[in-house]
């Protein structure tokens, strides 16, 4: 499956529905990824805030035909990996556990993968990171900047 997104998580986008903050600036919070059977569905759904700092804002929703701004980023994922009963193993995980991707989110410490378990929809979510899934989403994963002291300091 294709997953699109407008930008990288924790960049800013805008969406044309006028329920939708009226065309104002909102910031990609997260991917919710699900497998439609009908085909009219988009497979990705963008989650984003006003402020994701602001645990008391709710976030809102929306797909990629509410954009304002386009698609800018496409990546290539398993259509398997949206799927229940999808081994685990593959994403990473130390385990011999079943279960699904289930998307990505914006947290305080970077981002977490959303990864249901079992064979069925609907299983516990547990958050996690690994290196193959950080690879797969690299990206629509916020950029690390790494600047060392004496670079900074002699180029400002």
């Amino acid at each position: 499956m294709t997953v699109q997104a407008p930008c990288r998580l924790g960049e800013r986008f805008r969406v044309k529905k006028a329920w939708m903050f009226k065309g104002n600036p909102v910031t990609l919070t997260g991917l919710d990824l699900f497998k439609w059977s009908s085909s009219t569905m988009p497979d990705t759904t963008f989650c984003f805030k006003r402020d994701p700092r602001n645990e008391r804002e709710h976030t809102g929703f929306c797909h990629p035909n509410d954009l304002a701004t386009g698609v800018n980023i496409e990546l290539e994922l398993d259509d398997a990996a949206i799927e229940p009963g999808y081994p685990l193993r593959k994403l990473g995980m130390d385990t011999d556990a079943v279960g699904h991707l289930s998307g990505v989110l914006l947290t305080e410490d970077g981002w977490a993968f959303k990864i249901s378990r079992g064979r069925h929809y609907g299983e516990p979510l547990e958050y996690v990171r690994t290196e193959v899934l950080d690879r797969l989403f690299a990206p629509v994963l916020p950029q690390k900047i790494h600047v060392d002291a004496m670079t900074f300091l002699t180029e400002v």
